[in-house]
């Protein structure tokens, strides 16, 4: 015997089917009947579970991302922090600067399930730091330990896919005694040799010494780091490739030699 809640005509049922404690939900997909437990004994937790499955469905039917499993639903955002601080631990790069990051994501996504994310809630995240005066860089860079956060699931096979995370125009990048104007004036006069080298360290705010060290060996994924030896202050640094530094590294390795492992 079962009992079941009803629902609009092609969106799926919930009910409850003997020996279980689970509610199950049932759909049709491509003409046959899918049935399987929904893994809550909450309705509206269970009438979520549903919610997500018929998206899927019908995102797949449309030729967007497969189904996921019951335990992609579970996962919220913090367990992909944690996933992604342990692995910039492992990697020795783990700056307070990417802690900070973390801690902003954490306050306003933890206890969102990360296939609820979506590109309109990033926006709207956005929005609010804006409005709480944070920079666009500031943001950019947290959106982007975001993003990490989820190519890593996916990479492991935590989920299927990852929302869009929106990247907005910097204007406050470093830029010494120059406005951003004259500086891509004074950029555009120099011997096109230099002005790689130049624009990373303008963008970065790195010595030259230590822009003349990096090697490709430095680079990691969407980041690049300044090994402690090569900083004036013998502290280890990392930025994340996004944005005109990613594009700029991404020229470069059109451009070099595979003779070198220098970057410049």
């Amino acid at each position: 015997m079962t009992t079941e809640t009803k629902r609009e005509r092609g969106r799926g049922r919930l009910y409850h089917q003997r020996g279980s404690a689970f509610w199950w939900m049932a759909f049709y997909k491509h003409g046959k009947q899918v049935r399987m437990s929904t893994g809550e004994v909450d309705e509206k937790k269970a009438e979520r579970a549903l919610k997500l499955k018929l998206q899927e469905r019908d995102a797949e039917l449309g030729g967007g991302r497969k189904m996921i499993t019951p335990r992609q639903q579970r996962i919220t955002v913090s367990e992909l922090l944690d996933n992604l601080e342990s692995d910039y631990r492992l990697r020795g790069i783990a700056s307070p600067q990417f802690k900070s990051h973390l801690t902003h994501i954490r306050k306003h996504f933890g206890d969102h399930r990360a296939v609820e994310v979506t590109a309109a809630l990033v926006d709207r995240y956005i929005e609010t730091r804006l409005a709480e005066g944070a920079r666009p860089a500031s943001i950019n860079r947290s959106t982007q330990v975001f993003g990490q956060s989820y190519k890593l699931a996916v990479e492991h096979g935590l989920l299927s896919s990852a929302p869009r995370m929106r990247h907005l125009p910097e204007r406050n990048a470093r830029q010494g005694f120059f406005s951003g104007m004259e500086f891509r004036s004074v950029l555009s006069n120099l011997p096109e040799y230099l002005r790689d080298f130049t624009e990373f360290a303008y963008l970065t705010g790195w010595r030259s010494g230590e822009v003349k060290s990096l090697s490709w060996s430095d680079v990691d994924g969407d980041t690049i780091k300044l090994r402690a030896e090569n900083s004036k202050n013998r502290t280890a640094r990392s930025v994340p490739l996004v944005g005109e530094l990613a594009e700029l590294i991404a020229r470069r390795r059109l451009q070099m030699s595979t003779l070198t492992d220098r970057i410049f």
